[in-house]
């Protein structure tokens, strides 16, 4: 049977919805158009519904203005609509959905999953309901709303084929979600090097930059107090619930902190080279894809250790990583501003690191075979 489209990603997100399922799924349609693979995408939109038809892809938003039961059987239908028509599905997101749509009929067909990070962990800090870690949260008591949400995600993941990871810290979560270890694939997130061109000539305009969203886990308040305490000019990229009180902070401290709020990914970056640093303070990170566009363009890197970013940052080496067993913001901060020689060896080094593990094209195939071979009907 001959299919419409070679693979359709499904997923929660998409621009301009900003965060790393949204951005891996319109990188992943324009990968698509350049090599003539054929790509459907089934995502959510705050607009109405919408069907855009463009040669090799087509793009199905469904409407949150929608009552919720209506949004859901309409994407549980799209999903099982492509799963019909034979069309390897990646789900990056809406993991419940494709589970349903993988039970309605018979034979059960597969599906794969990338997992952007634990959604479960990340709706509960987000909503105020847990101050703990990523790592705590896993054996903590949950309520049972929690709970069940815990199970449907992880029933999701154990019933798909094969599990896309970004991390190893991810990867070791996966498991303990009940994932079988064969059936998880380390992957890392992966940029466009040719749209982050790397720039020599980083810098003119501000010290440091952060690109997230903000929320509290994200670490930007301590940010903004260590580049004041060390007068750095401050660029923030992003928006989110702890915007204004990050606002009032940074008036309250006379800092010299700049909100740009949420910036088209075509603008990225050109604001990324109008700053020298890049910082990413939060708590938890998969491989984080503004870290790694920073670090291509040409930015001096500063993140958190035990997250993902030690997996994108090797210490001291291609930049600096913040934690007890190192050294904490405000130190790492000081390094930058002191030792420019230092710093110049690392960014060198960061954008090569950038070439070799984090190359789109690559890693895009990569994804891309392993969903072809996992596909298909259980026997």
């Amino acid at each position: 049977m001959s299919r419409p489209f070679d693979i359709c990603i499904v997923t929660g997100i998409f621009p301009p919805d900003t965060g790393g399922p949204a951005k891996f799924a319109e990188a992943f349609l324009n990968w698509g158009k350049l090599t003539g693979i054929k790509v459907a995408v089934i995502s959510l939109t705050n607009k109405e519904d919408q069907i855009q038809n463009v040669p090799n892809s087509r793009i199905t938003l469904i409407s949150r203005q929608r009552r919720f039961v209506s949004r859901f059987v309409r994407s549980v239908l799209a999903i099982r609509s492509m799963m019909n028509q034979g069309v390897p599905i990646l789900a990056n997101g809406m993991f419940l959905e494709t589970l349903i749509a993988r039970y309605l009929g018979v034979p059960f067909l597969k599906y794969s999953t990338k997992i952007p990070g634990d959604i479960v962990w990340e709706r509960a800090r987000n909503s105020g309901v847990t101050r703990l870690g990523i790592d705590e949260f896993q054996t903590a008591k949950l309520s049972l709303r929690y709970r069940i949400f815990r199970t449907l995600f992880s029933a999701s993941l154990r019933k798909s084929t094969s599990v896309v990871v970004p991390s190893s810290h991810l990867r070791k979560l996966a498991q303990t979600w009940g994932v079988r270890e064969n059936n998880v694939n380390l992957i890392f997130n992966s940029i466009d090097l040719e749209h982050f061109a790397f720039n020599k000539n980083c810098g003119a305009e501000f010290d440091v930059m952060t690109v997230c969203r903000l929320v509290k886990w994200k670490g930007v308040e301590e940010l903004v107090r260590a580049c004041s305490e060390l007068d750095l000019a401050l660029a923030i990229i992003g928006d989110g619930p702890e915007r204004e009180s990050l606002e009032r902070l940074s008036v309250e401290l006379n800092a010299r902190v700049t909100f740009f709020g949420e910036v088209d990914q075509s603008q990225l970056p050109e604001l990324l080279t109008r700053a020298s640093a890049f910082v990413l303070n939060s708590s938890f990170e998969a491989t984080s894809y503004a870290l790694i566009e920073a670090r291509a363009i040409g930015l001096f890197s500063i993140a958190r250790s035990n997250t993902g970013s030690e997996e994108v940052i090797t210490h001291t080496f291609d930049g600096l990583l913040c934690g007890p067993e190192t050294m904490n913001l405000h130190e790492a901060l000081s390094v930058y501003k002191e030792d420019k020689a230092f710093v110049s060896k690392c960014v060198e080094r960061a954008r090569t690191d950038c070439e070799t593990r984090f190359n789109q094209s690559s890693n895009f195939e990569r994804i891309y075979n392993l969903v072809q071979t996992s596909r298909g009907f259980h026997q």
